[in-house]
């Protein structure tokens, strides 16, 4: 696999998603919650990503303060970025 660009990610837990104006690039917005995730694009396009974390489709794993999102992330509409999160990095392939 060939990595093009390393991006270091936060993982900030919110009760409700921040409006897009008040989004920072690198950080992932969490809402244990409710179950959903939003962040900016790491390509830094500003499309944000939303999705819920679900079994079977989605799933966030912590382990010592780093975080990992499976599967991978594809943009369907827009930049068309595919990377995967992983250990609190994204990594854009």
């Amino acid at each position: 696999m060939k990595t093009l660009k390393k991006v270091p990610l936060k993982l900030v837990e919110v009760e409700f998603m921040p409006m897009i104006e008040e989004m920072k690039f690198g950080i992932v917005y969490y809402s244990q919650k409710f179950q959903i995730q939003n962040h900016l694009c790491v390509c830094g396009c500003g499309q944000i990503t939303p999705f819920q974390i679900c079994e079977g489709e989605w799933s966030l794993n912590i382990d010592n303060n780093k975080f990992t999102i499976t599967p991978s992330v594809l943009q369907r509409g827009g930049c068309k970025t595919h990377y995967v999160i992983s250990n609190s990095v994204a990594y854009i392939i």
